[in-house]
């Protein structure tokens, strides 16, 4: 690899050292001919020394935080450590299955007004997830329990309604795709409030809030399914410990992103 990195990718580990190894490994493997750093923060593990990822990986910049800040603010922290024009946020419990990174970057070639590229991303039975996605709205939300939405053609209800219903074999232009694999233009954080990630999240829906803040800056988020990554969703924390963080952080997200009536009818709506 030269000198002159391309792309860092950023790795948040926090007792997951198997997993995040694989993550690592699969990396090595896949883009051989893509110049890039890797630096894994680690969010104060008691699973084992952290140390123990630089014996396995020498070339690898290791951050050892001195307490779990969890993902966004996290990321933030390797952020400082980032010279590289593109970064990628990779999920410790992912692994690529095919060079999607260097797939994910040639996205940016072609167009000047991308904020971030996600890939196809993988369940463990080689089911694509449905990760591209619309930001909610009160008024999608009373079409499809109203079930008109069967009515209509699914490409009808993926660009008017939610993002479930988008083909996840080809290329699309969601609202916002989930933080597993989002890579993203360094020199955009210059440009958002507090020139960082919006890092009021510990851990989900901080994905939505950064694309978001993109979208709301003009830039377009790609969904490209060519790059692939296998997710093990839900290793890296287990499921009740999920559902308490998923709810605090949606409650988070809809306080900064929508007025008090339309909190109260999305939730009063399931959401």
């Amino acid at each position: 690899m030269s000198s002159e990195k391309r792309c860092s990718i950023i790795i948040i580990n926090y007792n997951t050292f198997e997993l995040t190894s694989k993550c690592i490994a699969s990396i090595y493997r896949h883009e051989q001919a893509l110049d890039y750093q890797i630096i894994l923060l680690d969010n104060n593990s008691s699973e084992c020394d952290p140390k123990e990822f630089k014996k396995r990986y020498k070339d690898i910049v290791l951050i050892e935080a001195q307490q779990n800040l969890g993902f966004s603010k996290g990321v933030n922290r390797a952020l400082k450590e980032v010279k590289t024009p593109f970064f990628l946020l990779l999920n410790s419990d992912a692994v690529l299955k095919n060079n999607a990174i260097s797939i994910a970057l040639k996205e940016f070639e072609e167009s000047e007004d991308l904020a971030v590229v996600s890939v196809g991303i993988e369940n463990q039975d080689q089911e694509l997830q449905k990760q591209a996605n619309r930001f909610a709205h009160i008024a999608r939300r009373l079409f499809e329990l109203s079930r008109m939405h069967k009515l209509f053609s699914n490409r009808f209800r993926a660009q008017m309604l939610m993002g479930i219903y988008f083909d996840h074999k080809v290329r699309i232009e969601p609202d916002y795709v989930w933080g597993t694999f989002m890579l993203m233009r360094r020199d955009l954080i210059a440009q958002l409030a507090n020139k960082k990630l919006d890092d009021d999240y510990f851990m989900y829906f901080e994905d939505v809030q950064w694309c978001k803040d993109f979208k709301d800056m003009g830039y377009k988020i790609v969904y490209q399914p060519k790059g692939r990554v296998m997710h093990l969703d839900g290793k890296s924390s287990t499921s009740e410990h999920k559902m308490k963080l998923l709810e605090k952080s949606k409650t988070i997200f809809l306080k900064k992103n929508y007025g008090y009536l339309h909190q109260w009818a999305l939730k009063l709506s399931g959401y």
